[in-house]
């Protein structure tokens, strides 16, 4: 074989394996941009779940509402991931174990989103609990 062949297939795999190793390193994914929004809804469930089985470390008890939205409000200057959730039952994670037993009532709640393209979170930022109005 032609030395100059030998050459050129060379730096053609050398120019491959280049790309490749880039191509490999773009693909981290893109965190969630800020976002924070409202949502209204009624916490139909509540559990508590490791960490580790939601990939956060260090090790330790995340406490997951179980939200049915019924309407979702947008905050000035910011994006708002809950914006097409209103129906939808989304889970909502704290650290922190919630004041109250939250279960069967109707909250008010700011959640941010936490995540990148590949999957995310919904994290409570502040709740209230909303009055039912009286037949």
């Amino acid at each position: 074989m032609n030395w100059r062949i030998t050459v050129y297939y060379r730096f053609v795999l050398l120019l491959a394996t280049v790309f490749v190793f880039s191509c490999a390193q773009s693909l981290q994914a893109v965190p969630a941009a800020p976002n924070e929004g409202v949502i209204e809804g009624r916490v139909e469930g509540y559990c508590l779940v490791l960490s580790s089985s939601l990939n956060i470390s260090p090790e330790q008890v995340i406490h997951v509402l179980h939200i049915r939205v019924s309407a979702t409000e947008d905050l000035p200057g910011k994006m708002n991931f809950t914006r097409e959730k209103a129906g939808e039952l989304i889970n909502v994670h704290l650290k922190e174990r919630p004041a109250e037993d939250l279960l069967g009532l109707k909250v008010r709640a700011n959640v941010i989103y936490l995540g990148d393209e590949r999957g995310g979170l919904f994290w409570l930022n502040n709740i209230m609990i909303e009055k039912e109005d009286k037949p």
